[in-house]
């Protein structure tokens, strides 16, 4: 399958995905077609709102190849500065209830191993690492 090289805005990232926009120039270099493109997974590891790379894609244009390097160049950044700001404000408000939801789940292990410590606490400490070895292979069973 032919690689075709595309512009990529990449907008930002909510519960569905990662959005993107597809350019055929870059901003200032005359008329552009737009296209707005959403994925899965990253397609850009290392961008942030508003930078802009040469994004490799299959002749139907519709996947995208991932850029697996550490680095990804970025061709230019989008000038609309509002806009930017917005797309800004939804990653880092997504990602911070990402967060939240992830801390939540963690306080969820934390009261559910809660009646293990107290028994652990009553536990003669000569005894404690026969008990955590028990802990572990009931876990592990």
């Amino acid at each position: 399958m032919k690689k075709i090289e595309k512009y990529v805005v990449f907008k930002y990232e909510d519960e569905f995905g990662f959005h993107y926009m597809k350019i055929d120039k870059l901003p200032g270099e005359g008329p552009t077609y737009m296209e707005p493109i959403s994925f899965e997974k990253k397609i850009n590891p290392n961008c942030t709102p508003g930078a802009i790379t040469q994004q490799p894609f299959s002749e139907d244009g519709k996947s995208a190849y991932v850029l697996s390097s550490k680095f990804v160049p970025v061709s230019g950044w989008w000038n609309d500065k509002a806009e930017v700001r917005e797309w800004q404000e939804r990653t880092r408000v997504y990602k911070a209830l990402k967060e939240l939801k992830r801390e939540g789940e963690g306080l969820k292990l934390e009261k559910a191993i809660e009646p293990l410590r107290e028994v652990y606490a009553r536990v003669n400490p000569s005894r404690r690492s026969i008990f955590i070895a028990q802990v572990v292979y009931l876990l592990t069973k």
